[in-house]
C-alpha cells in the first residue's frame, strides 16, 4: 500500500461567500455604514483641525454630528417615510433584472439606519469629554489662555450626568433582556 500526498489548491478570495454570511446582512451593513461615516468624519475633522481651534474644542461640529445621527435615528422610523420606502421598493418593474428586484425586496432592513444613528449619536458627547480631559494644548497647558482650570458649575455637572445616563439608557435598551422590563 502506497500513500500519496496531494496538495489541495488554495481557496481564492470569494466576495460573494462573505456577503452571504448572516452577519453581513443589509441591516448590519447599514448599521456599519453609519458608524464608519461617523468615524471617518471625526478623523477628517481631527486631522483638519476643525475639532480643536486655538486650543479650544469646537463643539459646533460635534453637536451637528450628534443632531444628524439623532435625526436619522428618529426620522427613518416615521410612518410616511417607511411607507415611501416600501412604495419605492415595490415600483420596480418585473422586467428589471432579478438582482435589482431582490435587493429592493430587502427594504425592511432600513432599521439598520435607525439603530446606527441612535447608537452613534451618544458618541459626540463622549468625544467632547475625551477632548476636554485628555488632550494637552500647546506649551503643555491644559486649559485655554488663562492657564487655570475653569469652574465646574452645577449646570455643567448636571447636564453631563443627564447626558451620560441618557446615553447609557439608549445603549442598554438595545439588549433584549432590558426591553421587556421597560415596556
Amino acid at each position: 500500500m502506497t500513500l500519496e500526498i496531494t496538495e489541495t489548491p488554495q481557496a481564492s478570495f470569494n466576495l460573494r461567500r462573505i456577503t452571504r454570511h448572516p452577519l453581513a446582512m443589509e441591516y448590519h451593513r447599514l448599521y456599519a455604514l453609519v458608524a464608519i461615516v461617523n468615524f471617518v468624519l471625526a478623523v477628517i475633522w481631527w486631522r483638519d483641525g476643525s475639532l480643536m481651534q486655538n486650543g479650544v474644542a469646537n463643539l459646533e461640529f460635534l453637536a451637528n454630528m450628534a443632531l444628524i445621527n439623532f435625526s436619522l435615528g428618529i426620522l427613518i422610523r416615521q410612518q410616511r417615510l417607511v411607507n415611501f420606502l416600501f412604495w419605492l421598493a415595490t415600483r420596480i418593474p418585473t422586467s428589471s433584472p432579478l438582482w435589482i428586484r431582490w435587493r429592493a425586496a430587502k427594504v425592511f432592513h432600513f432599521g439598520g439606519l435607525h439603530c446606527g444613528g441612535n447608537t452613534s449619536h451618544p458618541c459626540a458627547p463622549a468625544i467632547i469629554t475625551c477632548l476636554r480631559r485628555h488632550i494637552a494644548l500647546p506649551a503643555g497647558r491644559f486649559w485655554p489662555s488663562s492657564g487655570r482650570r475653569p469652574s465646574r458649575s452645577s449646570t455643567i455637572r448636571g447636564s453631563r450626568f443627564f447626558s451620560s445616563r441618557l446615553s447609557g439608557h439608549f445603549v442598554s435598551s438595545r439588549f433584549r433582556s432590558f426591553r421587556p422590563g421597560s415596556h
